[in-house]
C-alpha cells in the first residue's frame, strides 16, 4: 500500500473552490473533479514527488468532496 500523504492547505483550498463552483452550478461534479484531479497531480510532480495512478485520483477526489460537504453541514446544524 502506497504512503498516505496529508492534504495541505494548498491542496484544501482547491478542493474547497471546486466545492463551492459545484454548489453554486459554475461547474458540473465531473469536470471540478477531473480538474482538480489534474491540479493536485500535476501539483506533487513540480513538487519533485513521485507518485502513483492512486495519489489524488478522480475517486480520491469525490470522496474528498463528499466529506467535504459533509462536514459543511454539520457547521451549519450547530
Amino acid at each position: 500500500m502506497a504512503e498516505r500523504i496529508v492534504w495541505d492547505k494548498y491542496e484544501a483550498a482547491i478542493l474547497l473552490e471546486a466545492v463551492l463552483k459545484i454548489d453554486a452550478n459554475v461547474e458540473s461534479k465531473n469536470d471540478a473533479i477531473e480538474r482538480v484531479s489534474k491540479q493536485l497531480r500535476s501539483m506533487a510532480k513540480n513538487r519533485g514527488l513521485s507518485i502513483d495512478d492512486v495519489y489524488r485520483n478522480t475517486n480520491g477526489i469525490s470522496m474528498q468532496m463528499t466529506a467535504m460537504k459533509s462536514r459543511s453541514r454539520r457547521i451549519q446544524e450547530m
